[in-house]
C-alpha cells in the first residue's frame, strides 16, 4: 500500500539495505517475472560534506535524491554481486548539508530474464574524518593501559566472493 502518511515500522540507519526476491512479490507464480519497486526513505545526514552512496543490483537500477538521479547502474555489467547474477556496485559522491531532509527514491525494474531471483543493495558511507589513527595513536601512547580491538568493515566481509 502506498500510503505517503504512513507510520514508519523501523527507523534507524545502517548505512546499507538490502532486499532479494527469491519469487514473483506479486504471487502470479510466473517463473519469469516482470515488476517493479520503489523504495522511499527521507535521510537526514548528521554530518556536512561528501557522502558516499553505492548501488548494486541484479536487474537495472537507478538511486535518486531530491528528485535527481545520484546512479542508474542500467549499462553495469554483470558480475561481482548477488551471487555472480548482479551488477557490480557503482558509487556517486554528493555533498549533503547536516541537519537537512534528502528525498531518496530507490528504483528497480526486473524484467523477464528467465530467473525469479532479483534483489538491490544500496549504501552509503559518510564522510571520511581524517587524522582518527594519529589521534587514536596518541591517545594510547598517553594511557597507562591500553586495548586494541582490530578486525575488518562492511566493505571487506561479504557472502559470495573471496578477498583477494
Amino acid at each position: 500500500m502506498d500510503d505517503p502518511v504512513a507510520t514508519p515500522v523501523l527507523t534507524g540507519g545502517t548505512g546499507t539495505l538490502h532486499l532479494m526476491w527469491v519469487s514473483d512479490p506479486l504471487g502470479r507464480n510466473h517463473a519469469d517475472p516482470d515488476f517493479g519497486a520503489r523504495i522511499r526513505t527521507t535521510f537526514t545526514p548528521d554530518v556536512s560534506g561528501v557522502w558516499q552512496f553505492g548501488v548494486a543490483s541484479i536487474m537495472p537500477a537507478r538511486l535518486l535524491i531530491d528528485g535527481e538521479v545520484v546512479l542508474d547502474n542500467t549499462d553495469v555489467e554483470k558480475g561481482g554481486s548477488f551471487f555472480g547474477m548482479g551488477r557490480g556496485e557503482i558509487v556517486a559522491e554528493v555533498a549533503l548539508e547536516a541537519g537537512r531532509e534528502y528525498a531518496f527514491v530507490a528504483e528497480l525494474r526486473h524484467g523477464a530474464y528467465g530467473a525469479t531471483m532479483s534483489g538491490i543493495l544500496l549504501g552509503s558511507a559518510a564522510p571520511v574524518r581524517t587524522g582518527m589513527f594519529e589521534a587514536a595513536v596518541d591517545l594510547a601512547a598517553s594511557a597507562d593501559l591500553t586495548i586494541v580491538v582490530v578486525g575488518t568493515n562492511d566493505e571487506w566481509e561479504s557472502e559470495g566472493w573471496d578477498r583477494d
